[in-house]
């Protein structure tokens, strides 16, 4: 019975782990793809001129005099290729704001020269986007590699997957005929697919092209909401900063004036909540450690997680204070400041966002840009 009941332990455990690299790696590939992305773009492709001609809109309302929720606007960019032809794209992207793509806005393109399709503006969203995955990706790899240990099973479900894998694959080519697969690897190697833009194409537009009127009409209505949004964005983020602040104080407090001392988990302890995931439990470890006065003190860990992040016999650091050494945390290095850095972040960015809304709406006003348009 202690055999079997060994043998799903380290099942479970395995599977745990291998699912916290499987997170880890998802977070970093995603927001360092994000990164690389962008990165690539800035550094590979030539810069130019362009100017915004027209703003072409999808979906809403089907009476195009009638403003309507769900429409998606593209700008159609102009802009001189090298011989001196003027050339037009559309954007691939598309938003719900028309505020930043008005025509006759003069915009920096990055453009691949002879190669249909691959043309776009400078972005910031993509690496926001890029941070906000990878530095949860850091920090799940950071607790897998600090917590990892070997074990048969681990290896065993490894294999297991791989072999999952490899055999999905396998039965998505062996369907494949085996002439049009080696046409798509020699095209492969010879870079000749064609991989094009819809958008580079203006017999293959999206959607219809606004007017002065529509243009108008939407505009009044963007700065206002845009404006409003803008106001309650920049509470949201003075109190988020001023969250970082005191939860900043605190750890910097804990630091200076408590005392490190090795510890070992105990036990982990299970609490159900039924929002918390499809399982509805949250796990957390029991600690327990000798303070200075040579007495045993145990207490929880203030981070928990659907799936054990500590196992029974860990060895781990706390920092506590001498006076109440019940309120005690585990020393995490640089992930201390997780909750405070979380909070500077995040406020920081609402704030940038909303002092950007702010100020494109004022510039952007009804009044003065009717007698722009």
């Amino acid at each position: 019975m202690d055999f079997l009941f060994d043998i799903v332990f380290d099942g479970v455990s395995a599977w745990t782990q291998i699912g916290y690299f499987i997170m880890a790696f998802a977070f970093s590939g995603i927001g360092g793809g994000l990164i690389g992305y962008e990165l690539y773009w800035r550094f590979k492709a030539d810069r130019v001129n362009a100017c915004i001609s027209s703003v072409r809109v999808t979906g809403g309302n089907a009476d195009k005099k009638k403003r309507a929720t769900g429409e998606m606007y593209y700008s159609v960019f102009e802009y001189a290729a090298p011989n001196g032809e003027m050339l037009e794209h559309m954007s691939d992207m598309g938003s719900n704001s028309l505020l930043n793509r008005l025509p006759g806005k003069r915009v920096s393109l990055m453009v691949f020269h002879g190669q249909a399709g691959k043309v776009r503006r400078p972005s910031l969203v993509l690496p926001i986007f890029g941070f906000v995955f990878l530095l949860p990706g850091l920090f799940i790899g950071h607790m897998v590699v600090t917590t990892f240990e070997a074990s048969y099973m681990f290896f065993i479900l490894i294999a297991a997957a791989i072999g999952f894998i490899a055999f999905k694959i396998w039965n998505f080519f062996k369907d494949i005929p085996r002439d049009e697969l080696k046409e798509g690897w020699r095209s492969l190697r010879e870079n000749k697919l064609n991989i094009t833009s819809s958008s580079s194409n203006g017999d293959h537009k999206k959607g219809r092209e606004l007017d002065k009127e529509e243009i108008l009409k939407r505009l009044n209505s963007q700065c206002k909401n845009t404006r409003i949004s803008g106001y309650i964005m920049l509470v949201v983020a003075c109190a988020l900063v001023g969250g970082s602040y005191y939860a900043g104080l605190n750890m910097v407090n804990r630091l200076q004036n408590g005392v490190r001392a090795p510890a070992e988990v105990v036990r982990i302890k299970s609490e159900y909540n039924s929002s918390s995931d499809s399982s509805g439990y949250t796990y957390y470890a029991i600690v327990e450690f000798i303070d200075e006065n040579g007495r045993s003190v145990e207490f929880k860990d203030s981070v928990g997680a659907s799936s054990p992040m500590y196992k029974r016999g860990d060895g781990v650091d706390v920092i506590y204070y001498p006076d109440e050494p019940k309120n005690a945390i585990i020393d995490r290095g640089i992930f201390n400041w997780s909750l405070s850095g979380g909070l500077a972040i995040g406020g920081l960015l609402i704030m940038w966002m909303a002092i950007y809304s702010i100020r494109i709406s004022q510039r952007f006003g009804y009044t003065k840009q009717r007698t722009r348009v």
